[in-house]
């Protein structure tokens, strides 16, 4: 799934969408940047997604 679509999905309220990292899940949301772009992150990330930038490349 696409970042564009996962914003799409969890907007509509279509999904809701977590990230596990260890034996954690957390809650997948869409942020604002400063200039108004969207992207996404968890619940526990602040400004930035870090906990989803950890995440291991996708084969």
């Amino acid at each position: 799934m696409s970042v564009e679509r996962a914003i799409r999905a969890i907007e509509s309220g279509e999904q809701v969408l977590y990230c596990t990292i260890g034996d954690q899940s957390y809650l997948v949301m869409v942020g604002l940047d400063g200039s108004g772009a969207k992207f996404l992150k968890t619940m526990i990330d602040e400004d930035e997604p870090s906990c989803l930038l950890q995440l291991p490349d996708c084969p």
